[in-house]
């Protein structure tokens, strides 16, 4: 429950942090400038009128204003939010991005073996011993499982049944066509149990 409480969370803030490529720019805001634009325009025309002298200067400055304001139309009349749907299609791809990583690096099939859920008989307030008991149980009904085989290995390696362990990490070896990560780790395992020794 508390994955989809924090995925809802995580959309809503996407949804919030992209609102600037969904949302259309006020058209008040584009109205104002027009107006601003057109009374200084009016003013300038006031002044052009009562000939006071300086005529070049008020025509080259009307001039500026109405250049203005055409870039200001021109704007307004580009400013589109892009389609519902590339909004709703970005959101649609990052929640399936999110779920293959999940499958991908994630270990959703820990589920299966009841570890993390308290529903199979309190899985929660077991001891390392008794999962491991019950890990044990769930390997003989799923044997071809190397998961089950590295989790129940170094379920073992906390217990210090190292003889065991190094058999469950030899197995999950064998499922795996000698992966190399676990390969790795199996070293490791070696090296730390010689210091123990």
């Amino acid at each position: 429950m508390i994955w989809l409480i924090l995925g809802a969370v995580v959309l809503a803030s996407l949804f919030y942090m992209t609102k600037p490529f969904y949302m259309k720019a006020s058209d008040q805001s584009f109205k104002d400038e027009r107006r601003a634009y057109k009374r200084q325009i009016a003013e300038l025309d006031k002044l052009i009128s009562r000939d006071t002298g300086d005529r070049p200067a008020l025509q080259a400055a009307k001039a500026d204003l109405q250049r203005r304001l055409l870039a200001n139309d021109d704007a307004g009349l580009k400013s589109k939010p892009p389609a519902a749907g590339f909004i709703a299609g970005f959101f649609v791809l990052f929640g399936f991005a999110a779920l293959g990583l999940y499958a991908t690096l994630g270990t959703p099939e820990l589920a299966k073996f009841g570890i993390l859920s308290a529903e199979r008989g309190g899985a929660d307030n077991l001891s390392l011993e008794q999962l491991v008991v019950k890990l044990e149980s769930q390997l003989q009904q799923e044997p071809q499982n190397p998961q089950g085989w590295v989790i129940y290995a170094r379920s073992l390696m906390q217990l210090q049944r190292y003889d065991h362990a190094l058999e469950a990490y030899e197995h999950a070896l064998k499922l795996t066509d000698n992966n190399q990560d676990l390969a790795a780790e199996l070293a490791r395992a070696k090296a730390h149990i010689e210091e123990q020794e």
